[in-house]
């Protein structure tokens, strides 16, 4: 038996039975195994007869989900965000089953990964709106009277980028 650590594999011994005793030292039904290897069970009934079993199980530990990439997007641009490398399969909220998505719009993004034993993971960011490159104010007047209102004509962009160069 093969199982992921995060779904809690379990354990279990035959209904009914009056006691029993696990390899682990629980006295329980069913047991829930963290890592991998044999593990053996021995019932007994009420008049005294018991019966040992043996299971061996496969705990894959799970994978690391991580969505990478900027977490700020101007409205109406895209940002490429990225499930992290070396997974078998990738699923995003949108859809999308490639390890990197263009997000067109701010918004909350999840990614699954999966990796090679089927074992699953998840991630999400949120794509916050932020300054965008592309929007400048240029203003159509200013009045440098020194009183520290529109005293200096500035270019001015969004993102805080300085104006180089400006031929009028």
């Amino acid at each position: 038996t093969t199982a992921c650590a995060s779904t809690n594999p379990q354990l279990c011994a035959t209904v009914g039975a009056s006691a029993y005793l696990w390899s682990t030292s629980a006295t329980t039904q069913c047991i829930n195994p963290s890592s991998s290897g044999s593990y053996t069970v021995t019932v007994s009934d009420a008049i005294g007869c018991t019966a040992t079993d043996s299971h061996t199980i496969t705990v894959n530990t799970n994978p690391t989900a991580l969505v990478t990439g900027p977490t700020t997007g101007c409205t109406g641009n895209t940002v490429q965000i990225c499930g992290n490398a070396g997974a078998s399969s990738y699923l995003w909220s949108t859809g999308a089953t490639t390890q990197c998505i263009n997000s067109a719009s701010t918004n909350s993004y999840t990614v699954t990964i999966t990796d090679a034993n089927g074992c699953s993971a998840v991630d999400s960011v949120f794509i916050e709106p932020g300054p965008c490159c592309d929007e400048v104010f240029v203003p159509n007047a200013f009045s440098p009277n020194g009183d520290g209102k529109n005293d200096i004509w500035r270019i001015v962009t969004a993102a805080g980028f300085d104006l180089i160069q400006l031929d009028l």
